[in-house]
Formats: C-alpha cells, structure tokens, sequence
C-alpha cells in the first residue's frame, strides 16, 4: 500500500470513528429598528407551550419594552435568522423556513419596507460573551440597550439577556428579562 493511501485511510477511520455533532441549542436572535426576535426550544424552556418559538418583542416611544408576538415552530436547529423591517426570516436544518410577517401597519406607509434592506444577524442570546448593544429605535426621549450577560456561582453558570431603556440621564427606566439559562459547569472526567 502506496504511503498516500496509507494517508486516506487513516483519515477515513479517524473521520467514521467520530459521532456526528448536533449543536442543540436556542436563543438564536437578530434585531430591527424597534425591535428583536429569537427562538427558544423547550428542552431548554419546558415552560413553552410547543417544540420550538420565535419570540418578538418591540420598543418604542408609546409603549417602551414589550412582549408583541409568538409563534410555534416545529423543532430544529436554527442556522440563521434575518431581520428586516417587515418580516423575520428563520432558516434552519431539515429544511425547515419559516418566514413571520411584522408589518406594523399602523405606523407605516404600505409599500415603504425594504424586504432586501440590510438586515442583522448577531447571534445567540444564550451562548454570548458579555456584550451590551445599543439598538436603533424610533423613540427620541430614550435609548434602548441590549445587555448579554454571564456569571458562575458556585459550580453553576447563567447565561442572561436583558433589554434596557434608559433616559436622557442614561437612568435605567425599564428593565426586561428577555432569556435566561442556567447550566452545571461541566467536569473534566
């Protein structure tokens, strides 16, 4: 046997000998002006009333912070989500494409969405480093923050994301618990 085969068959048995890997995850998000969306599945969340959601909420001058819509989904594993300002788009594994109408018609002009405007794309609420974001909103009296967080206590972490409104003196008006999880910190056996 040739010393290059000898190569590609040592690679093929290190290659079939590893299990495939499935990142099972949620909080997959991405934000538009005024709001953010991200899912949640429910073995992490068995609170859920589905497999799997896609939570939006909104923020602006006549409301502030607040929950505005959730869908079901079915279980997957979300590869990426776009925002734009009239719809979320999630895409993901088994083929699964869900695309969520936000229109907000009442206060905006019909036909004025951009459906292939710059969208975002950020990441995972759950599995960030510590972060915090300023998002882009129509209200001018405040500013709105997005704040990923950790902490370990003891042998536990918990991973957190939390929207903040904040007022001309940077004074914290509202305060959102958007997603948490906890975990045990994993042993090195």
């Amino acid at each position: 046997m040739k010393s290059s085969q000898r190569v590609a068959l040592g690679l093929l048995l290190c290659l079939s000998s590893v299990a495939p890997a499935l990142a099972d995850s949620d909080s997959s998000y991405c934000v538009g002006k005024g709001y953010i969306a991200f899912d949640l599945r429910s073995f992490l969340h068995p609170e859920l009333s589905a497999p799997h959601v896609l939570r939006l909420y909104r923020f602006g001058p006549d409301r502030g912070i607040y929950k505005a819509a959730e869908w079901s989904m079915t279980d997957f594993q979300v590869h990426g989500m776009r925002c734009t300002p009239d719809r979320i788009v999630v895409v993901g594994s088994e083929n699964a494409n869900y695309v969520f109408d936000i229109a907000d018609h009442g206060n905006s002009t019909p036909g004025a969405g951009n459906n292939n405007a710059a969208y975002s794309e950020e990441g995972q609420l759950g599995w960030s480093v510590d972060e915090v974001k300023d998002l882009e909103s129509t209200d001018t009296e405040h500013k709105y923050r997005l704040v990923l967080s950790h902490h370990r206590k003891g042998s536990e972490f918990t991973y957190t994301a939390e929207l903040l409104q904040l007022d001309s003196h940077q004074k914290v008006t509202q305060r959102v618990l958007l997603y948490e999880r906890r975990e045990p910190e994993e042993s090195g056996d």
